[in-house]
């Protein structure tokens, strides 16, 4: 052959390899595209396996995948093998002795069988073959896991040659990412699969918690509410028995007294009859007289008073409906009808209110609790002639009120502010007082204004009262 027809065959052969590497590649284009689009393993396959069929013509390629008993064969992808063989080529084994397939998988080395007829795992088919030739190429993932075989199906009985060994191996290759890409994301689904029942169950045992939370609260609500009802009925009835104490004791007094006057009463009648009385025994009778009736006045004076308080720890005096007040001129107001009682101690009153915050409140009973709080100060918080100050103070923060009553007076240890809410309880009963005063701000707080109270003071630091009011509507213009 001459040189220029051997640079012509040569030029015609590398055209050809340039064409089918062409066609090649526009099969893995193909086959990538389809994996974009969402299509199935099998599809994407079969693309892939008929772009490497445009090249030889008369062969048949043949997917084989790892089946789910991890000991056969099944086939995946073969878009033009025939039908009676894919049924012979089903659930083949993989091992030493099984045909190509089954030997390839088993060795995960290529496998070539030039003659099917005469090759043993073939020898008891009776069903013709349609091929000759069997080759086959184990398909390695990345990780080095066996994921199948590529069947490849001739008539032409002889081995690969070198450049058609090179294609299959790396057409396995593509295949083997193909397969892991499929299985990474069935795992993926499955992982998720599994995530979400496990996220469903951890929700459902949640909610079942939820429900075990929400009905122990309830029950300890319950419980609670009883406790606070029992603890109202031990307290109504201790502060009864108190109350029934303190009345005996200046109703007892002014009865005696008046027996005594009544008796006295008597014997100067008498004398007065007989014609005995003397200017001395009148004289004496009148003193005593005078004396019997201071005693009779100030202790029912006291009666009286215990009946006033007593009756504050009533609600329904504090149910008038609520309406808008100008706060600081509300305090200025309450602050004259005590003005007796501030001019006779020597202590400063502050007032700090935005003079253009108006609320809207029950007047009566914030009325009472900042008197109740002053007086409270102005009797427990100095000794005369001490001298001191009483800050009022007030702010509004969103839809709340925050009072303030401060004094820097003698201040309460630990022990007393535990217990000074309680009826009765006083520190003055030699100045008569009443241990009332502070029992009826927390009824007026909690219950009539439904807001909060707390006490801040150590000894010898002054003490302060915070209340918390919920504002039961924005700011109102007050009528003038």
């Amino acid at each position: 052959m001459s040189t220029g027809k051997l640079n012509q065959h040569s030029t015609e052969s590398e055209r050809e390899l340039s064409y089918h590497q062409f066609l090649l590649e526009s099969g893995r284009g193909d086959a990538l595209e389809l994996i974009f689009e969402g299509k199935s393993k099998q599809t994407v396959l079969d693309k892939l396996i008929q772009s490497i069929e445009s090249i030889f013509t008369s062969w048949h390629f043949c997917v084989m995948a790892i089946a789910p008993d991890k000991q056969s064969l099944v086939p995946l992808s073969a878009p033009h093998v025939a039908e009676d063989y894919l049924r012979t080529a089903s659930n083949i084994d993989i091992s030493a002795n099984a045909g190509a397939c089954g030997e390839a998988a088993f060795h995960r080395n290529p496998v070539y069988i030039a003659n099917l007829s005469a090759h043993a795992a073939w020898a008891n088919v009776n069903t013709p073959l349609p091929y000759e030739t069997h080759w086959a190429y184990p398909i390695i993932s990345p990780d080095n896991t066996l994921v199948g075989t590529l069947a490849i199906l001739n008539n032409e009985q002889r081995e690969p040659t070198p450049q058609e060994h090179a294609l299959f191996t790396y057409e396995t290759r593509t295949i083997a990412m193909i397969i892991e890409r499929f299985n990474n994301v069935h795992r993926l689904k499955k992982l998720n699969a599994e995530l979400e029942q496990r996220v469903n169950e951890r929700t459902a045992e949640l909610l079942e918690s939820n429900q075990l939370l929400e009905k122990a609260l309830l029950q300890r609500n319950t419980a609670q509410t009883q406790l606070i009802e029992k603890e109202f009925e031990v307290s109504l009835h201790s502060m009864l028995t108190s109350l029934t104490h303190e009345m005996n004791t200046p109703i007892g007094v002014s009865v005696t007294a008046n027996s005594h006057l009544q008796s006295r009463v008597k014997d100067i009648n008498s004398a007065f009859s007989k014609g005995t009385l003397s200017k001395s025994l009148l004289e004496q009778f009148m003193s005593e007289a005078r004396e019997s009736t201071d005693i009779v006045d100030r202790n029912l004076g006291r009666a009286a008073k215990l009946i006033t308080t007593f009756k504050q720890l009533s609600f329904d005096q504090y149910s008038d409906e609520t309406r808008p007040i100008l706060l600081v001129s509300f305090v200025d107001e309450l602050l004259l009808s005590i003005n007796t009682k501030l001019h006779t101690h020597p202590f400063t009153l502050c007032i700090d209110i935005d003079s253009t915050l108006c609320i809207e409140t029950k007047p009566a009973a914030l009325g009472q609790l900042l008197f109740n709080l002053i007086l409270n100060a102005i009797q427990h918080g100095f000794t005369p002639p001490q001298q001191g100050h009483i800050w009022i103070r007030a702010r509004q923060e969103r839809n709340t009120l925050v009072l303030s009553v401060k004094d820097d007076g003698c201040g309460m240890n630990e022990d007393t502010i535990n217990r000074m809410y309680k009826p009765f309880f006083t520190l003055a009963r030699q100045e008569a007082g009443l241990g009332l005063g502070l029992h009826i701000c927390y009824n007026i707080v909690s219950k009539v204004l439904k807001g909060e109270i707390e006490c801040i003071s150590e000894p010898n630091k002054g003490a302060e009262f915070l209340i918390t009011l919920p504002l039961l509507s924005g700011k109102k213009r007050i009528p003038f």
